[in-house]
């Protein structure tokens, strides 16, 4: 033993240690920056940790004092006072760090519907895996919303809130006491216990929260709550509840506090409800409800109602906001005076009874309905229910009810021509009818029988995009137990016209049979029959069966192409199972290449889905009755398994999808050879996949699509697709790419190479309107793209460009391209760009080295001439395609070598408006303008500028020129778009000119030199615009002024042509040495 006594000692020290690490604090402040960074990820928020304190043990504890929450924009809306956050080990190894747990002493939120962010944060919130969502305990907590246009701060404060994970049901369970109170006035104070065992409905029930808390204000609606619920369900699936429910305190319409208190207070066990209620109407009138419910098989009853003689009105407003959450919400008024003391108790076989009930002058509307002059006297004396008098009317027509119940049922029910429209709800869509009915119901409480005489005539219902109507309905069953309804006219959104010219409905007491009907379709016609038995009981059964043919011109999706499909459909079961066969027989080669059975076994059974057989085979002659002898040849392909939870989230379970051999397909347009094996497991919108699909041609002659040697390999969440051929129009590329498999929010491209010899981009804005992007978001993570040679019109005006390369992704419509690199006019291209596949609105930094001049220009302007040269350009530009009036943004270039088009010949400068109006001057101007012409004053060694473009109106900051006869500088505004513009030219002129323009140049009358020179106030030059003029290598140099106002080629746009004074010259320097002249620091920069 001693020899193992150091080993032990050693053991024990190290366990000691660790134990002791578990409870001693560690500073990681150092960790902040990286948990700030996790929850902004998560949850679109900003956090600010003051410290933070790791513990370790079971599950990584991490503690901060204080911690801030911001939205994006770093505005403060709440805070955790002394927050511990526990997060599992096994979270730390994962790519997202999940919290687990989450303890608070203190939380504090305030937020503003004017904050910014706030719409944006709650998606974000919604979007949350359930999985992600972390148990939270706060000691104290204050939430609180300003609705800022009403005016009014919404809280709910208190001193405990516990929110905790149902996992089994992907639900959560709460604890909490509070209040809730509108501007600082206290309407509700609460303890809650609820602890939801079941799955919740995907539809969430129709509340309108603005509405309801407006009504509380408006109603002064005073409470206490106290909640402990259990909720479940029982083997059958129904919901049960246990536990208790207590409204006390409840106070309405009363600020002065003088009406009694009302309660209500509700007793959950299963399938039993217990009421005890006292609810005051008015300051001495009340209503007293005490009794149990009994909704199980063996339905029963023990019940108390006492009232004062009350208002209904008044009893209706004290309730109302309860009511809201019962079927009974949609009252819109309900009048009338109200008077009861009655009791009744007893089962389906035994009933005893005590007191009366009596209503009058009633009306109510609610929902569409609205029935008035409604009165009421039961008598529930001597353990028998006598109803003498029980009326209503709906536009003066009778709605009539007398009768009694004891042991046996003796009740007459009387309506003579009543508006269906204004006797039901107005969510059922009735828009006419007028019904008649006379029926007698009898039997016993266990085993109700009933008589009827019921017609109704022109009825219509219309629901959503769904229309029924029928001239009439009548069933006597006094006499034969038939229902007669005629010319049925059925329009849906998925079909055309669907036609019943007789529908005959047989009723007996636990049976409905409907015999063979004709259906008629505008193209098609089909034989309908059913049986349906105990439809009366849970132990309902039926058989359907349909035959006949379906021509494709009927159905409004695929009514392009013209088809006709016999068809054979039997589905039979009961309440709990339900089985479906169906055979369609695809005649015509519009959707096989050949004709074909499409085959379908299924079975429904607690809500799951068992594809026992969907397969395609060949198929010649016509149905059989009998299914399986229809079934015959090779199946092409063959669809087996399950989709589970049909009613809640469907998901598919082992399904396999197999096509054994290769299948021909049609489908709108599209042509595709098929092959595969693939299994599906998983949400239907988020599933996993395993196996292959190859298709050896697509083709698609409306897109002028063809894709060649598709393979898509499956592997669980991403989908590799390899399409080494895509032909779309005139481009051609081979694409390959990573897909996401989940496609419940966006189609998601994870990465993306294509490669191309010829792009033309028009084709692929062709199909960013498709249908398809519309039903499911398509966004790329990561991109790249070549090709050798692309086109892209840019308003109007082609643009090529050669050896394309560019990295994007998009995102929300956003095509994001980066690092662009292109060979353009025989120069370099790159740059980024941003583009919005929805407005087509863009934003681009483009740079571009050693390219042809002429084209660039050619698609800036509309100028039949342009500037030829060798150019270098950077850009910020931002606009959309759809207009040149839309950009906005900066150019500066440099033009080396090369000849300016009219604006820079001197001969056009020379015709301006003050030349012309000269007799003198005009008639020499011709032989002046022929000597120039010959000199070429547009040739030039650098052409430079900034321009800044505003609305597609060019902001001229300046453009300078320097050639070896002429320089210019220009400012002003120009029109690309229309060739307008308003410019002020300064130019010098070479000796070699000056002589050229003889006397013409050197006109020294006082006159003229007005006109000539403008020697007057209104022509006097800037002089920072003048020392902007470039100098020319001639010592002699004569300079001149120009203003030009419209189209750039006319020569009645130029206005003005002036020689510069020597009083106007600020600056002068006429012998100015070559070496002395410094390119401008924007040409230095330029990477070459």
């Amino acid at each position: 033993m001693k020899k193992y006594r150091n080993f032990i000692i050693i053991f024990f020290v190290v366990l000691a240690f660790c134990i002791s690490i578990c409870f001693v604090p560690i500073d990681a402040t150092r960790f902040i920056p990286a948990i700030e960074a996790q929850v902004t990820k998560d949850l679109g928020v900003k956090i600010h940790i003051e410290r933070l304190i790791l513990r370790f043990g079971p599950s990584l504890k991490v503690k901060a004092p204080v911690m801030h929450i911001m939205y994006e924009d770093g505005q403060k809306f709440g805070q955790f006072d002394n927050v511990k956050f526990f997060i599992p080990w096994a979270s730390l190894f994962k790519d997202d760090v999940i919290v687990k747990r989450l303890y608070a002493d203190k939380f504090i939120v305030k937020v503003s519907s004017n904050d910014k962010y706030l719409n944006k944060l709650l998606e974000k919130m919604n979007s949350k895996d359930f999985n992600e969502i972390p148990d939270m305990t706060l000691k104290t907590y204050s939430i609180s919303y300003l609705d800022a246009p009403k005016d009014k701060k919404y809280r709910i404060a208190g001193n405990w809130l516990e929110i905790a994970k149902v996992i089994n049901f992907e639900n959560l369970r709460l604890k909490s006491t509070g209040e809730f109170s509108i501007n600082d006035k206290k309407f509700l104070s609460y303890d809650l216990s609820i602890l939801p065992n079941i799955k919740m409905p995907e539809k969430t029930p129709d509340i309108d929260i603005e509405a309801f808390l407006e009504q509380m204000e408006t109603l002064d609606f005073h409470s206490d709550i106290i909640a402990d619920l259990k909720l479940y369900n029982n083997l059958n699936g129904d919901l049960q509840i246990s536990g208790l429910i207590n409204i006390d305190n409840i106070s309405v319409l009363d600020p002065d506090k003088r009406t009694p208190k009302s309660f209500i207070y509700l007793t959950f066990l299963g399938d039993k409800v217990g009421v005890l209620s006292n609810i005051y109407a008015s300051n001495d009138k009340k209503v007293y409800i005490d009794g149990v419910i009994n909704n199980s098989k063996k339905r029963s009853l023990d019940l108390k109602v006492k009232t004062d003689e009350i208002k209904l009105h008044d009893l209706y407003q004290k309730v109302k906001l309860l009511a809201d959450f019962s079927r009974y919400k949609a009252i819109d008024s309900i009048n009338g005076q109200l008077k009861a003391d009655f009791t009744i108790k007893g089962d389906l076989n035994k009933l005893k009874s005590a007191g009366f009930l009596k209503i009058s002058n009633a009306s109510i509307k609610a929902n569409g309905i609205d029935i008035n002059n409604i009165s009421s006297n039961i008598d529930f004396s001597n353990n028998v229910i006598n109803i003498t008098d029980a009326v209503g009317y709906v536009n003066n027509a009778p709605i009539m009810v007398k009768g009694k119940i004891d042991k046996n049922i003796d009740i007459e029910v009387l309506m003579h021509k009543v508006e269906l429209k204004h006797l039901c709800p107005a969510s059922f869509g009735i828009k006419s009818g007028i019904a008649s009915l006379v029926a007698n119901i009898g039997g016993t409480l266990e085993n109700v029988t009933h008589k009827e005489n019921l017609q109704i005539e022109n009825f219509k219902c219309i629901n959503n995009d769904n229309k029924i109507a029928f001239s009439s309905l009548k069933i006597d069953t006094n006499k034969d137990n038939i229902a007669y309804i005629n010319n049925i006219a059925i329009n849906t959104d998925k079909t055309e016209l669907i036609k019943l010219p007789l529908l005959k409905l047989y009723i007996e007491r636990d049976t409905i049979k409907v015999p063979e009907t004709n259906v008629f379709l505008p193209n098609s016609k089909l034989s309908a029959k059913a049986e349906i038995t105990n439809y009366n009981t849970k132990d309902l059964t039926f058989n359907v069966g349909l035959n006949g043919f379906v021509n494709s011109r009927d159905i409004k999706a695929v009514k392009t192409n013209y088809a006709v499909y016999p068809i054979k459909l039997s589905v039979y079961g009961n309440s709990s199972i339900q089985n479906i066969i169906a055979q369609v027989v695809m005649e015509k080669a519009l959707i096989l290449d050949e004709p074909s059975l499409v085959n379908f076994v299924s079975k429904i059974e607690n809500k799951n889905l068992k594809i026992e057989d969907l397969s395609v085979s060949p198929f010649s002659g016509k149905l059989s009755n009998d299914f399986k002898l229809n079934v015959k040849g090779q199946k092409k392909l063959i669809i087996t398994g399950n989709v589970d939870n049909l009613a809640s989230e469907p998901a598919f379970k082992n399904l396999r999808v197999f096509i054994p051999q290769q299948l021909n397909i049609t489908y709108f347009d599209t042509i595709a050879q098929l092959k595969g094996d693939i299994f599906i497991n998983g949400k239907i919108k988020k599933p996993d996949i395993v196996g292959q699909i190859t298709a050896q041609n697509v083709i698609n002659q409306f897109l002028q699509l063809a894709i060649n040697n598709l393979t898509v390999d499956f592997n669980k969440t991403v989908a590799v697709l390899n399409a080494p051929q895509v032909k779309i129009a005139d481009s051609v590329m081979g694409i390959n790419s990573t897909i996401s498999t989940d496609i419940s929010k966006e189609l998601l491209v994870k990465n993306v190479s294509v490669k191309s010899k010829y792009v033309n981009t028009d084709t692929f804005l062709m199909y960013k309107d498709s249908p398809a992007f519309k039903q499911v978001p398509l966004n790329i993570n990561e991109g790249k793209f070549y090709s050798e040679k692309l086109l892209a019109n840019i308003y109007n005006s082609p643009l090529y460009l050669s050896a394309l390369s560019t990295d994007f992704s998009l995102r929300n419509n956003n095509l994001m391209m980066k690092n662009i690199s292109s060979e353009l006019f025989n120069g370099k291209l790159a740059g980024s760009m941003e583009f919005n596949l929805k407005d087509e609105h863009f934003s681009s930094n483009i740079q571009a080295r050693g390219v042809s001049a002429a084209p660039i220009f050619d698609i800036v302007s509309t100028r039949k001439d342009s500037v030829s040269g060798v150019m270098d350009f950077d850009t910020s530009m931002s606009g959309n395609l759809s207009s040149k009036q839309s950009l906005n943004g900066n150019i500066k270039f440099i033009v080396h070598n090369g000849r300016m088009g009219t604006l820079g010949k001197l001969e056009h400068l020379l015709y301006a408006q003050n030349v012309i109006a000269d007799n003198m001057l005009r008639t020499s101007l011709s032989v002046v303008t022929k000597a120039i012409t010959l000199k070429d004053t547009g040739l030039f060694k650098y052409l430079r500028g900034d321009v800044e473009l505003k609305d597609g109106i060019a902001q001229v900051k300046f453009l300078q020129s320097q050639g070896p006869l002429m320089a210019l500088f220009i400012k002003g505004t120009y029109n690309p778009d229309t060739d307008y513009a308003k410019l002020v030219v300064l130019g010098r002129l070479s000796d070699e000119v000056i002589s050229g323009l003889g006397a013409f140049g050197d006109f020294s009358f006082n006159k003229l030199m007005v006109m000539l020179t403008g020697e007057d106030n209104k022509y006097n030059i800037l002089p920072e615009d003048f020392e902007k003029l470039p100098q020319l290598t001639m010592k002699n140099t004569k300079e001149f002024r120009s203003v030009i106002n419209g189209i750039v080629d006319k020569p009645s746009s130029v206005l003005l042509f002036n020689w510069i004074s020597y009083t106007q010259k600020s600056y002068r320097q006429k012998d100015v040495p070559m070496t002395n002249i410094k390119v401008p620091e924007f040409v230095d920069t330029l990477p070459y």
